[in-house]
């Protein structure tokens, strides 16, 4: 049945365009993998053989496949930061997931569309103006989610403008430390070893910021 869907792959990675990544796992096989992906790879390089996503098991964990065809249109961000818009396709044989088509579109071309259509109209002033902290976007991410390095990432494109981790402040980085306190990454084992990792600093360090949070509360 799946292999049908691989030469769609590749039509829809044709006439959507290079800015549009289009990616087929196949749920069948121990681990779930990539089995077809057009216009570009998974994080780290990926291509064909790369793991399920971390968005993609959090659907399936969902399970609201069992009650619709399609998740479509929700907004996330790569580990560089960039937009994009991702949509999910179930595909189902007898009741059950057997695989996701998930089609990604970046914004990159359109945010610079609009940076230029603004400075045409003399309204270069418009683009140093921050979005408000209370229209974030929301924690979805439609590249892989499976180490802790890549949702730091996330992080530091959507808190920080992209600045790498290296670059941070002390505080800066209990802020990134905040963050993933708050949604629950402490609570995987190993996490902390990894934050480090990613922070560029020592895993005393990531214990010591995380007695300060802990102090505050």
């Amino acid at each position: 049945m799946l292999e049908t869907y691989k030469k769609l792959v590749d039509f829809l990675g044709l006439i959507l365009g290079e800015h549009c990544k289009i990616v087929l796992f196949d749920l069948r096989l121990s681990p779930p993998t990539v089995v077809a992906i057009a216009n570009g790879t998974m994080e780290g390089g990926k291509g064909i053989g790369a793991p399920l996503t971390r968005v993609a098991r959090d659907i399936i964990d969902s399970g609201e496949w069992k009650t619709c065809d399609y998740k479509s249109e929700f907004l996330g961000r790569t580990r560089k930061g960039e937009l994009l818009k991702s949509s999910y396709f179930f595909i189902k044989d007898a009741g059950q997931l057997i695989g996701m088509l998930s089609i990604n579109s970046s914004a990159t071309q359109y945010q610079k569309l609009c940076q230029e259509i603004l400075q045409l109209g003399g309204f270069s002033s418009l683009l140093t103006l921050q979005p408000a902290e209370s229209a974030p976007v929301p924690d979805h991410f439609s590249e892989s989610f499976s180490d802790v390095s890549e949702l730091v990432a996330n992080i530091l494109g959507a808190r920080f403008a992209g600045i790498g981790a290296s670059r941070l402040t002390q505080a800066e980085k209990i802020t990134v430390i905040q963050t993933l306190y708050d949604k629950g990454v402490f609570l995987i084992k190993g996490a902390v070893p990894e934050v480090a990792q990613a922070l560029f600093c020592s895993e005393a360090t990531v214990y010591r910021y995380l007695s300060k949070l802990s102090g505050k509360r």
